[in-house]
């Protein structure tokens, strides 16, 4: 997760990210979407970010820039970084199939923040409203 957005979803800064007695801290993370290999690139030096990139299978800088990154990244995997996080306790196995599938993804969504109890009501409305319309129309 650092490598594609620079957040680590603790609440640790960069520096305490390095280890004791070093001055500088890489990370790189190869993932493939979509047939495609890409591989997210992070540099720090002292804490400070020396070089931030996404290239392509090649080696072909795609994005550089720590935003710039972070939004190409989120376009590639269709998450950003919130859902990402969520995404993540799935195990790595059906990951992919949660990215490419839009409606396996959606109900992870909707099972996550319990939307299940609200298109439920939804449909107890809807029935109740056909009813009561068809009461009025005898």
């Amino acid at each position: 997760m650092f490598s594609f957005f620079g957040e680590n979803g603790r609440d640790v800064n960069v520096e305490d990210l390095q280890r004791i007695g070093e001055n500088q801290m890489y990370t790189k993370t190869t993932f493939k979407i979509k047939g495609k290999r890409y591989s997210a690139f992070r540099h720090y030096v002292n804490g400070k970010k020396k070089k931030i990139e996404l290239q392509d299978e090649s080696g072909e800088l795609i994005a550089k820039d720590a935003t710039i990154v972070k939004q190409k990244i989120s376009e590639l995997i269709n998450l950003d970084h919130s859902t990402f996080k969520i995404a993540t306790v799935v195990p790595l196995k059906d990951l992919q199939s949660i990215v490419s599938e839009g409606a396996v993804f959606r109900e992870l969504i909707d099972k996550v923040l319990g939307a299940e109890k609200f298109k439920k009501l939804d449909k107890i409305l809807t029935e109740g409203k056909n009813e009561f319309k068809e009461y009025l129309e005898e």
